[in-house]
C-alpha cells in the first residue's frame, strides 16, 4: 500500500499536469530550488504549497491548480471536500481518513466463567 504523503504527492502532480509537461516541471524546479518544496513534502506542508503557488503563479493559475488538487485528493482519499476549501484542510482531513482506517482493531475475548 502506498504511503500517505506520496498519494498527496501524486495528487498534487496530477494537478500540476494540467498546466502542460515543461509548466509543470518548471513550476516543480521553482517550488524545490526557491522554496525547498517537494516530493514528499508537500503532504507535510500544504499551507506552505497553496501559499507558494499564489506567489510564483498569482491567483488565477494558482486557484485553478487548488482546484484540481482538491478534487485529486477528493477522489483518491473518498472523500467530499467543501468546494472553496484550501489544500491544508484537504490534507489534514486526508490525513485523519487515512489515520482511521489504519487503526488497529483489538479484539477482546469474552470468556464465560465459572
Amino acid at each position: 500500500m502506498e504511503d500517505f504523503d506520496f498519494k498527496v504527492f501524486k495528487c498534487v502532480d496530477l494537478a500540476f499536469s494540467t498546466i502542460g509537461e515543461s509548466e509543470k516541471q518548471s513550476l516543480q524546479l521553482l517550488l524545490e530550488k526557491r522554496h525547498k518544496l517537494s516530493g514528499r513534502d508537500l503532504a507535510k506542508y500544504p499551507a506552505r504549497l497553496d501559499s507558494c503557488l499564489k506567489e510564483i503563479l498569482g491567483p488565477s493559475v494558482s486557484a485553478f491548480l487548488r482546484v484540481h488538487i482538491l478534487e485529486n485528493i477528493s477522489e483518491t482519499f473518498g472523500l467530499e471536500l467543501e468546494h472553496g476549501g484550501t489544500i491544508e484542510d484537504a490534507v489534514n482531513v486526508a490525513r485523519s481518513k487515512s489515520q482511521i482506517i489504519r487503526a488497529p482493531i483489538i479484539q477482546t475475548s469474552h470468556r464465560g466463567g465459572a
